[in-house]
């Protein structure tokens, strides 16, 4: 099954092709213009490359979130008009998921991404298998339940390493390579949940852990307008 991978939910564009062998092929680059005028270019050169037309795809996968939420949006909106325009399954894969598959580990894996201010969207996972859903929370009520000799992947590991290494025993703070977000990764994520599933997905949509900064302080005003 030939699917094509879509990376848009933070600062690197990333396109990927799999099939059930594998990997066949990943391009990335640092965002320099908006995603929305670099991942169709991308994907198309990559597919011409490796000489595969738009109707040899079977389905597509997309990073659905938590991201940037203008680069989420991106993502999902092509992926869902191509989808519709191919007729073929979209699969969305969260970013946590997507990014424990950097990953070889014995031990717990957390992934951690920064939501500011000691914040984080985070989801811990043991031997690939997701053990605590996504979600955002205080790094420090998360760090609580973690186990020792845990694994932390992404830049929120990054931001807080010193938080982390003061509660968790043994704690091991990933480099920085592990926390790029792959296409590849959410392809193959992808094949599982296609291979798992009785029914395929038609379209991906958002996973929004919080609100967006603009919508906060929309509800902030909302509220002062009501109590004012």
């Amino acid at each position: 099954m030939l699917i094509l991978g879509l990376e848009t939910s933070g600062q690197i564009a990333s396109v990927a092709l799999s099939d059930k062998s594998g990997l066949i092929a990943e391009y990335s680059a640092c965002k320099t213009r908006a995603h929305s005028e670099t991942i169709l270019p991308m994907a198309q050169m990559l597919m011409r490359e490796f000489g595969f037309m738009p109707h040899d795809l079977k389905a597509l996968s997309v990073n659905c979130g938590p991201g940037s939420f203008t680069g989420v949006r991106i993502g999902i909106c092509i992926a869902n008009a191509l989808g519709a325009a191919l007729n073929i399954p979209v699969v969305g894969v969260d970013s946590l998921s997507a990014l424990c598959e950097n990953a070889l580990w014995p031990h717990e894996v957390c992934v951690m991404l920064d939501a500011r201010n000691e914040n984080g969207y985070m989801a811990r996972f043991l031997n690939g298998e997701i053990i605590s859903p996504p979600k955002a929370d205080k790094v420090e009520n998360f760090l609580c339940s973690a186990p020792e000799k845990t694994l932390f992947i992404g830049d929120g590991a990054l931001a807080y390493k010193g938080l982390i290494t003061a509660k968790v025993r043994d704690a091991v703070i990933a480099p920085s390579s592990f926390s790029i977000k792959r296409a590849g990764s959410l392809c193959s994520l992808a094949q599982k949940k296609l291979a798992a599933s009785k029914e395929a997905p038609m379209q991906a949509v958002p996973l929004y852990l919080r609100q967006s900064q603009a919508e906060r302080l929309w509800s902030l005003k909302r509220e002062d307008a009501v109590h004012g």
